[in-house]
């Protein structure tokens, strides 16, 4: 942005002209920090992590922390586009195998240095949807009705409904 600085005493005050201050910082999450993603073994997920930073990030670092220890990604993993990076996640397959799942971790980095905290990205296993809480009759009529529900907890995938 653009300061000036003003100096005042009893006889006078002084207002500099304006100059450019270009504040720079090391990356740091734009968005959530802590993000849920629930996913079926056989699944693809991608995870996006987009960053803030001045100057623009230089390169990302992505890693996985399971129950088989920690693992850095290889750069070919993933996709870099600007303050962004994706990656395609997909748990091993693996039957009845939790290791599959643990916490991803992407970290921006520029000249300035590798952000401090990372975003992060907690995998966990889908499972089956609750059933719809509150429903109610809304509207009726000879030929039609119309019925109101809450979703439950979706259990980590999309959900249709059905009225049968």
């Amino acid at each position: 942005g653009h300061y000036q600085c003003r100096v005042s005493n009893t006889i006078d005050t002084v207002t500099s002209e304006p100059a450019s201050l270009d504040v720079m910082f090391a990356p740091e999450c734009r968005g959530p920090k802590n993000q849920t993603v629930s996913v079926t073994a056989s699944e693809e997920v991608k995870l996006e992590c987009v960053v803030e930073s001045n100057p623009a990030p230089t390169d990302f670092l992505w890693r996985v922390n399971s129950t088989r220890g920690i693992q850095e990604l290889e750069p070919s993993s993933y996709s870099v586009r600007g303050r962004s990076s994706t990656l395609v996640y997909r748990p091993d397959d693996h039957e009845h195998d939790q290791d599959q799942y643990g916490v991803v971790f992407c970290q921006g980095k520029n000249r300035l240095g590798t952000q401090e905290t990372p975003c992060m990205f907690l995998i966990t296993p889908a499972g089956p949807p609750d059933e719809p809480l509150s429903c109610s009759l809304v509207n009726q009529s000879a030929t039609s009705l119309g019925v109101s529900c809450v979703p439950g907890h979706d259990g980590g995938l999309s959900q249709t409904f059905l009225a049968t």
